[in-house]
């Protein structure tokens, strides 16, 4: 296979035991573990640090909330990014062999089922978090309150834009990419959980793995980011900017976002049923052997993400 072409390994075609095939394939999700924690680590460590200085020597400016985000934003770019790319780099992309695009009504579709979806598991994440802290005695803090007092402008620079951009460009574009040749359910689920546990907070886990699975799947059926990262872009700023903003002005407009919301989830879930027998995954050009699960989660490079992750899930609650 060309995908090992650089490596002195035997190919997977020619291996004479299903044992290892699945070594092989272990090995490339591995990578893509450490990819993911390399990122993780060294975006959120330099973060740290930027924050940090500036917080101490010149506290007026290093506390202010767009200098936090930016800090925190910035690394992903400048540190994250290549390090994911270095750690993979034995791993090529792979372009998607056709391309197609939605229309403008399906694609509106798709932006309410998203919203549906972010709103169905957000409303399990709350009951999540409400039951955490009724076991510790004190409440569970959500992260996203933290971004409450930024002002309009910079959440949607920040929140709505800078952010899904980058997640798109690693969850939907990077890691698909790299392992297209395993096939569109691979490509998904590994796409949809790296993005869930990503996140390192209860609150935003649940329903990221739906949007993350969402948009995957979107990806692999159109071979463009495109509609991927203009749907993330559209949630983010309506889940962060619009509706909160609109909850506000009155009770009215609080009862019709409501409304909307609870309209949105059923729209979804009846648009989802309705459209099942189409959800169907296209396999790859190497196979996935028995026990895709394990043989993605199973290795070391995903154990030791999934653990840092939990690691900060934990903490959150904790804390």
């Amino acid at each position: 296979m060309e995908y090992y072409e650089n490596e002195n390994m035997p190919q997977l075609g020619d291996c004479r035991q299903g044992r290892e095939q699945r070594k092989y394939i272990r090995k490339d999700f591995s990578r893509i573990g450490w990819g993911l924690l390399a990122m993780l680590l060294g975006s959120q460590t330099l973060g740290a640090v930027l924050v940090a200085v500036p917080a101490y020597f010149w506290p007026a400016f290093g506390q202010s909330h767009w200098f936090t985000w930016c800090m925190l934003l910035v690394p992903l770019y400048v540190v994250g990014l290549p390090l994911f790319l270095l750690v993979t780099r034995k791993l090529p992309a792979q372009p998607a062999q056709q391309q197609y695009r939605i229309s403008p009504k399906t694609w509106l579709m798709l932006l309410v089922v998203c919203f549906g979806a972010m709103y169905f598991f957000n409303y399990i994440s709350v009951m999540c978090n409400a039951f955490f802290s009724f076991l510790k005695g004190s409440s569970v803090e959500n992260p996203l309150d933290s971004m409450s007092n930024l002002p309009v402008f910079w959440t949607i620079v920040f929140v709505g834009i800078v952010g899904p951009i980058m997640e798109e460009l690693v969850f939907r574009g990077l890691v698909i990419a790299k392992l297209r040749h395993y096939g569109e359910g691979a490509c998904v689920f590994t796409s949809a959980l790296t993005f869930a546990l990503f996140h390192g907070n209860l609150s935003q886990m649940l329903y990221a793995f739906a949007l993350g699975a969402i948009f995957a799947f979107i990806t692999v059926k159109t071979g463009r980011l495109r509609y991927s990262m203009a749907l993330h872009i559209s949630v983010n700023v309506m889940g962060m900017v619009v509706v909160p903003n609109l909850v506000e002005f009155s009770d009215i407009t609080a009862m019709a976002i409501i409304l909307l919301i609870f309209a949105a989830i059923g729209f979804g879930f009846f648009w989802l049923m309705d459209r099942r027998r189409e959800i169907r995954f296209a396999p790859g050009q190497v196979p996935m052997l028995p026990g895709p699960v394990e043989l993605i989660l199973g290795n070391p490079g995903m154990i030791c993400y999934t653990l840092f992750c939990a690691i900060l899930v934990l903490a959150i609650i904790l804390v």
